[in-house]
């Protein structure tokens, strides 16, 4: 009688109705399996979890300090990577690749960032020369290559010029009109002159898609550029973009006039069943391929109206409708503003038999009703999140229906898949549905020690973090501060990005909206996106690629097969001595034996900036050196996706109002540096040649070269005989450089530019230090990406101290010049082209170092830091910030000189997986 009450307590308090059912409760934490037969009459089922084969793939997410920069500012990051399954941090990966990448799908910067448990920062320095455009952040480690790319975490961000124009774009009234049948698109640019535009043309980009092209449009005599362009009757929209120099770089996209809203209908399990009610989901589409709202009303075959709907502003509604597999049904849609008042829309059609799920959310519980014309076994129901089942119903239906509630907090949050099966479990009907677990949150709360602040001065911000577990487990918290008038589009945050986006193939358009909670409609719309993005669109269960086998990467590591040296020999050779050394800020040497196949594997220590040199020694049996070879592995750069793209009117906004920020701090520094001292040399442009960070770092710190040679000149001028850089220099550059060579070997190379000015050596943009003066004579020309030869740099003494820092001041020479050499790939001072036998000297990617974040202190006596212009757009940035044993911590930072409102943005990560999410907005006044 115990053990009936029991299951009859149990019974009621899950809300269970209709015909006697088994229920299986699988619950994934701690990977415990609990059973409860509701039911003495049904069958036992057997459930265990087995543990997976391989690991899970790994979900990215970069929390970005804005998704528009001004040119020479850098993008801050926070890498955050979690098990795709159980949403907690990984452990798995130590590396993460992060890419910039620009239109024409070139990797413009690549950086390796270190993961400490799922958690990186870093920085893409952006250089002046970058022009404005569209560009494309990605980030993925090596072990999700063995997958999709469902994984990689990619967002597009937009780069401006602050010499542009922001207030208004040159296209003037483009359309794309229809003419006796044909398309044309056409209508005026409007440019002023400019003198990188003499041939009175410019160039006009074209994309739609599935085709491209590039036309030369001639300016009138009204001083317009007149545009018409034929296109084909497929072409529904154009993307065209200009390069008009001064490096200003214009997008728009042009829409057929008068094009009909896309509209889509999604009965909520896959179709219409006769005689069943089930929602109806419509999604609207307009031509920019925004959702849009549509109002409009169903009828029958014989136009009777059953039902109104309407849409929100992302384009999505919900209504309902008993199907009748005798009618035909459409949509009537109002067009207010179009020709004709209203376009009609074809339904799915009606099926005679099938089964639909409903599911919705009544208080606390997650209601499911099965309904169904056809289904007379047994049927089975399955929930679960992240290819994670939790719970297994079992049962018939009674009076076609069955009826069952399950309680939401023993679901995770997220997007739950309901799959329904027969007797045979073969599927029958799916639904997903979003789960809210207020459990599984971080509650973040921050409070300002002020309502507003003056200009420059300090804030202080108190943060607390709070849950149902303990607080200390939030183990990390990024925050940021950006002024209000620089813009941040908010279309996504780390709620919306693991709980939505990252679960969903396809875009979401504007994702942080479903979590805000201001937006009292958020919930139901939320289930409507359910609707719509639908079953396909889902990245569960996860595939794994075939013939693809990578081990994830703990840490910087060298892997290979070392080669006899036997020509023809195909299996590596086996039980060789290998002897790894890395030059790095200092000499690393590792030692292993090659397998009897030959495959070696080396884990290295980390070691950080941007290549190092490697060398990679094998010694045979007997201990000689023996022409052994080399096969290094190496992943493949993923594919890269690139799609045509729109500016919305939010994106605009932005962009004009970092355009408009961005020229006046220019403008304040200018004047700043001409007052105090600091008139920079004039900047000149290097046509066809994209300056690298180190580059435009070294130049503002010496100045701009007076000659550049490039590395293939050297390798072209290089003889039998020439024995190094110096050599090459000497017999071919006289008149530039003279070497100067001293009884003991040493030598010494001046720039003729001045009498007695010494001249100092310079490496990758980095000062020598006298005792590596011995080893640029020798550098190979085959490294050498740039020889710069800087005449009179800007503040040599400061720089000639820094050399010789034993000199005294008062003696220290205020002219001088520069040699200053770039390498391939970085290698330094130490790299090599001509290995001896059985070598490999060469070098390696390494861990890109995490820049520091520079916030001014105007309380320190700096008057020359108190006096020069400050109107940063990112007013703060913390990518690493931990809190106490109570969950709290605090911040202090100062602001700037932009006025207005401000907005503080904080993203929390538990080590269990709870996610935490605030923004905040203060003012900064006069």
């Amino acid at each position: 009688m115990a053990t009936t009450s029991f299951f009859n307590s149990l019974n009621r308090s899950l809300g269970f109705s209709g015909s006697p059912i088994s229920l299986f409760i699988n619950k994934h934490i701690g990977l415990i399996l609990f059973v409860f037969f509701l039911s003495l009459h049904c069958a036992v089922y057997s459930q265990e979890e087995q543990p997976p084969k391989v690991p899970n793939p790994e979900k990215i997410y970069l929390q970005l300090s804005s998704k528009v920069f001004a040119s020479g500012q850098p993008i801050w990051f926070k890498a955050i990577v979690l098990d795709a399954k159980s949403n907690v941090p990984s452990g798995l990966s130590g590396l993460l690749y992060v890419d910039l990448i620009g239109m024409n799908g070139e990797i413009l910067l690549h950086k390796l960032v270190k993961l400490k448990q799922g958690i990186g920062e870093g920085a893409l320095e952006l250089g002046d020369s970058y022009p404005a455009g569209r560009y494309l952040i990605r980030a993925y480690t090596k072990w999700n290559a063995n997958f999709s790319e469902n994984f990689m975490f990619s967002s597009f961000v937009n780069m401006v010029s602050v010499n542009g124009n922001p207030n208004k774009h040159p296209e003037d009234n483009l359309t794309i009109a229809e003419d006796n049948g044909f398309l044309q698109l056409k209508g005026l640019l409007k440019f002023k002159e400019t003198e990188e535009n003499p041939d009175r043309r410019i160039k006009v980009y074209l994309d739609w898609g599935k085709g491209q092209d590039t036309i030369s449009v001639k300016k009138n005599k009204d001083g317009d550029y007149p545009l018409n362009y034929d296109l084909t009757k497929k072409q529904s929209r154009v993307s065209v973009s200009m390069d008009i120099g001064e490096n200003l770089q214009y997008s728009t996209t042009v829409f057929l006039n008068d094009q009909l809203p896309d509209l889509q209908f999604f009965p909520e399990s896959g179709q219409l069943v006769h005689g069943l009610s089930s929602r109806v989901a419509v999604k609207a589409i307009g031509p920019d391929g925004k959702g849009i709202k549509v109002e409009g009303v169903v009828v029958d075959r014989q136009g009777k109206k059953i039902t109104n709907f309407k849409s929100n502003a992302l384009g999505m509604g919900v209504f309902f409708l008993q199907a009748d597999s005798l009618s035909m049904y459409q949509a009537k849609v109002f067009l207010p503003n179009a020709k004709e008042p209203f376009a009609v829309y074809s339904l799915p059609r009606v099926m005679a038999q099938g089964a639909v799920l409903n599911v919705f959310k009544n208080n606390k519980k997650i209601r499911l009703a099965l309904t169904s014309n056809s289904l007379t076994d047994s049927v089975y129901i399955k929930a679960s999140c992240r290819g994670v089942d939790y719970f297994l119903i079992a049962g018939k239906l009674k009076n076609k229906q069955l009826v069952v509630s399950l309680p939401d907090h023993q679901l995770p949050e997220g997007i739950i898949a309901f799959k329904v099966e027969n007797h045979d479990r073969q599927p029958i009907v799916e639904r997903l549905f979003y789960n809210v677990n207020h459990e599984q949150k971080l509650i973040v709360s921050s409070n300002f020690d002020q309502e507003s602040y003056k200009q420059r001065e300090p804030t202080n911000v108190n943060i607390k973090i709070s849950g149902n577990k303990s607080a200390s487990e939030a183990s990390n918290i990024s925050i940021m501060v950006f002024n209000g008038e620089a813009g941040k589009l908010k279309s996504e945050n780390i709620l919306s990005y693991f709980l939505l986006s990252s679960e969903l193939k396809g875009e979401i358009e504007n994702p942080g909206y479903y979590f805000n909670e201001e937006n009292s409609d958020r919930l139901e719309d939320l289930d409507a996106l359910m609707l719509t993005q639908g079953w396909r669109s889902y990245k569960y269960p996860v595939q794994r690629k075939k013939n693809v086998d990578l081990i994830p990467e703990q840490g910087l590591s060298l892997k290979g097969v070392v080669m006899p040296p036997l020509l023809g020999k195909k299996n590596g050779a086996s039980n060789v001595d290998l002897t790894l050394a890395t030059f790095g800020n200092e000499t690393t040497i590792y030692s292993q034996t090659a397998d009897s196949l030959g495959n070696f594997f080396f884990q290295m220590d980390d070691a950080y900036g941007k290549r190092i040199r490697i060398l990679l020694k094998a010694m045979g049996k007997n201990g000689r050196n023996r022409n052994f070879s080399f096969s290094l592995d190496s992943a493949k750069t993923p594919k890269i996706f690139l799609k045509n793209y729109s500016l919305s009117k939010e994106e605009e906004h932005s962009i004009n109002q970092v355009v408009r920020l961005g020229k006046k701090r220019v403008q304040a520094e200018q004047r700043f540096d001409m007052l105090n001292g600091f008139n920079d040399l004039e900047e000149v442009v290097v046509e066809d040649y994209l300056l690298s960070p180190e580059m435009e770092a070294a130049h503002k710190s010496f100045g701009l070269p007076d000659v550049i040679i490039p590395g293939a000149i050297l390798r072209e001028k290089e003889e039998k005989w020439s024995y190094g850089l110096y050599s090459i220099l000497m017999f071919n550059y006289s008149d530039q450089v003279w070497v100067e060579q001293f009884p003991d070997g040493f030598m010494l190379a001046h720039i003729i530019g001045g009498k007695d000015e010494p001249t100092l050596l310079a490496i990758d943009g980095e000062l020598l230090e006298k005792d590596q003066y011995e080893l640029v004579p020798y550098m190979p020309p085959g490294i050498v990406e740039q020889v710069e030869l800087i005449k009179h740099a800007k503040f040599f003494k400061k720089q000639y101290l820094r050399v010789f820092p034993e000199t005294n001041p008062l003696d220290a020479p205020y002219m001088g010049h520069i040699i200053s050499v770039y390498t391939k790939d970085g290698v330094g001072i130490l790299g090599s082209e001509k290995p001896a036998p059985g070598t490999l000297d060469t070098s390696m990617q390494v861990i890109s170092p995490v820049k520091e974040f520079y916030s001014p202190k105007y309380s320190s006596t700096d008057a020359l830091t108190n006096r020069r212009p400050d109107f940063r757009s990112l007013v703060h940035w913390d990518a690493n910030l931990t809190v106490d044993d109570e969950g709290s911590t605090s911040v202090e930072f100062f602001n700037g000189d932009v006025i207005g409102e401000h907005v503080l943005v904080i993203e929390a990560i538990a080590n269990d997986g709870r996610i935490g999410y605030e923004e905040k907005t203060y003012s900064v006044i006069p």
